[in-house]
């Protein structure tokens, strides 16, 4: 009762952890842990709600969506189900009552949309949107510069470090991404500290954080550049501004990331604890670009700035209608 009754979202998700490991325990004390999906073919789980004891039991193979009337994107169950790469729809009202018992079905995890007996137009629809994207387009690892009047947040140097770590592995270039007014004259300080190239957009109109215009110009460097990972640093301006971006460009965002690591087929390994810090949730986008998380500051190391500079600045404009 004490989660449930506190205003932050998140903190209240945690009263579901609480019932899920005492009815756990119950179970094992009373010998009836058995409870479990047997299935032999894939299936697409419809549910009340699912406990995070229950999610981690399930053969991931047989798995090919979760739906559930209860939750949020908070929950554990919801961070599981990234973690697993499974497509969830969480906090779906009034799923149970559509009668989709041993139907067909698809689950659009990016619109939040679960189409039951499809016709063939959705089939075929839903089968282009899930072919894999051509990773060869997406190039480069950009760090998007998290400032307050050109004074340039330390989280920025320790992302910039990172980004040229995991660029090395698979010869990509480093960006950065500035924007703001009056900033042109503070971008030659990031060159200092190994970026290839910083583009900056510089405007009135981005002299102060605003959600839309700033999502707007993130959009318009995405496009033009297409990075095949950005980091973001998790100060007040990325956590609102780095999920708005990920939602426009319809791809994943892993949170407070403690580990990051890239394959060598660009995919962008997110690590990060759950489970108040019991297990470490392994996070992929394989299938989407660009992949996006997001750091704490000094979760990650700054390198040293050099004394002389490398790579170059690009101003840019963009359509302000």
């Amino acid at each position: 009762q004490m989660f449930r009754a506190m205003d932050d979202p998140y903190m209240r998700e945690r009263s579901a952890d609480v019932k899920d490991v005492s009815e756990r325990l119950i179970k094992i004390l009373s010998g009836k842990d058995k409870d479990g999906l047997v299935t032999d073919e894939p299936v697409i789980i419809i549910s009340d709600d699912l406990a995070p004891s229950e999610t981690v039991q399930f053969d991931k193979s047989k798995i090919l969506a979760f739906v559930t009337e209860g939750g949020s994107t908070n929950s554990h169950t919801s961070i599981l189900a990234r973690m697993m790469n499974i497509p969830a729809m969480i906090g779906a009202k009034g799923v149970l009552s559509a009668d989709a018992n041993g139907k067909n079905a698809i689950v659009d995890g990016f619109t939040g949309t679960i189409y039951i007996d499809p016709d063939e137009a959705t089939i075929n629809e839903m089968t282009k949107k899930k072919e894999e994207i051509d990773k060869s387009q997406w190039n480069g690892i950009a760090v998007y510069v998290d400032h307050v009047d050109g004074e340039i947040h330390p989280v920025t140097y320790e992302l910039i470090g990172k980004a040229r770590e995991l660029a090395s592995k698979i010869d990509h270039p480093v960006y950065a991404l500035f924007m703001g007014n009056n900033i042109s004259d503070k971008a030659e300080e990031l060159l200092h500290y190994g970026v290839d190239k910083v583009f900056v957009y510089d405007f009135p109109e981005l002299a102060r954080f605003k959600i839309e215009s700033y999502t707007s110009v993130f959009e318009d460097f995405i496009k033009k550049h297409q990075p095949c990972a950005i980091l973001t640093g998790a100060t007040t301006v990325g956590r609102q501004l780095a999920p708005r971006v990920a939602a426009r460009m319809k791809t994943g965002l892993t949170a407070d990331c403690t580990i990051l690591e890239m394959d060598e087929n660009t995919d962008l390994s997110q690590i990060r604890p759950a489970f108040g810090g019991n297990i470490m949730a392994h996070i992929l986008t394989p299938n989407n670009r660009p992949q996006m998380a997001t750091v704490r500051y000094k979760v990650m190391n700054a390198p040293e700035r050099t004394e002389e500079t490398h790579g170059e600045i690009i101003s840019c404009a963009i359509d302000k209608e």
